[in-house]
């Protein structure tokens, strides 16, 4: 288990948000992608943190899956 979660890494660069399902999610590749972290005092350039979901009314993660193992509630940072 790592202590710097690369989803917590991922959405404060602005790289996407963490879906109905617990995945993250980028606007390009949906949920197909791998996270890794890499810590430097290198300054580098980053995107707008996302606090949100951009997931909106969409369900559709929560109706395609068989067992109903999907949160419908809608992810945004204050969760824990």
């Amino acid at each position: 288990i790592s202590k710097l979660p690369y989803k917590t890494v991922a959405t404060s660069s602005g790289l996407g948000w963490i879906g109905r399902s617990a995945l993250f999610v980028c606007e390009e590749y949906g949920s197909a992608v791998c996270l890794s972290s890499i810590l430097t005092d290198m300054p580098l350039k980053t995107g707008q943190a996302i606090t949100d979901s951009f997931c909106d009314e969409c369900e559709d993660c929560q109706k395609a899956c068989p067992v109903d193992a999907i949160n419908p509630t809608k992810w945004n940072s204050r969760l824990s």
